[in-house]
């Protein structure tokens, strides 16, 4: 349901405006944050091992068929998930998965106090790719794919360092290394906050921008593809979000 919300969280990032992407950054890991809570809370009803559908049975079901001797590191390239190392540390699938998601539900939370920053988002898409893939039907939704996807693109644009490690560095860090902050760093910094936006930004920030296009146009074509006369009628929303399958 969180993720649903990801469009939201893109528009800041486009602009390429400081303020704006920043803004987004939090919005998206807001929305990062109600993903995992949420799911945290419905986890053993729906993917434990009396749940809807066990994820110690979805993962090796698949084990079995794919890899025999079961190998972690064999049948990850296929379904990357970090659950396949639960057996390793004794823990029951469902026991690692709610310690996955506790671990994208603090590291939200770190990022929406500190600041977002590359390392950041590329923690929570591993941990919500590895999440998505063990989940089955019950995260094969479209929002879920939108939420790893903006997460990934996110890390292409945020900076490589959270807001705070980065004045922390400036202000103790480099002092404490014998460098005075004088003249010639005030220039360098000067220097580097004027500078234009760097290659990887804009690509990062046209990334962002075929992901919204993406979005829009396959929310629109699926629709079409799907011969619905209240679609093709144009009248669809009178009903369409009272029949959702996940209000």
């Amino acid at each position: 349901e969180g993720a649903s919300r990801s469009p939201a969280a893109m528009w800041g990032m486009l602009c390429g405006c400081g303020w704006s992407a920043r803004a987004a950054d939090k919005l998206l890991l807001l929305i990062a944050l109600v993903a995992f809570a949420s799911l945290a809370q419905q986890v053993r009803g729906v993917l434990g091992a009396d749940g809807i559908e066990a994820v110690g049975e979805t993962l090796l079901g698949f084990a079995n068929w794919k890899a025999p001797d079961f190998a972690p590191a064999q049948v990850f390239r296929v379904l990357p998930t970090l659950l396949w190392w639960a057996p390793k540390t004794g823990l029951p699938f469902e026991t690692a998965l709610e310690v996955l998601l506790l671990v994208g539900t603090c590291t939200a939370l770190l990022g929406i106090a500190l600041g977002g920053s590359t390392l950041l988002f590329l923690v929570l898409w591993g941990v919500y790719l590895s999440v998505f893939v063990s989940g089955g039907t019950m995260l094969s939704f479209q929002w879920d794919m939108l939420l790893l996807e903006a997460l990934f693109a996110a890390a292409l644009h945020a900076p490589l360092l959270p807001e705070v490690a980065t004045a922390f560095l400036r202000r103790w860090l480099w002092p404490s290394l014998g460098a005075k902050p004088g003249a010639g760093m005030s220039q360098a910094v000067a220097v580097a906050e004027s500078a234009p936006p760097s290659t990887h930004s804009v690509s990062a920030r046209w990334l962002l921008r075929a992901l919204l296009v993406k979005l829009m146009l396959m929310a629109g074509a699926v629709k079409i593809q799907s011969q619905c006369p209240t679609w093709l009628g144009l009248t669809a929303l009178a009903v369409h979000f009272q029949g959702q399958c996940l209000p």
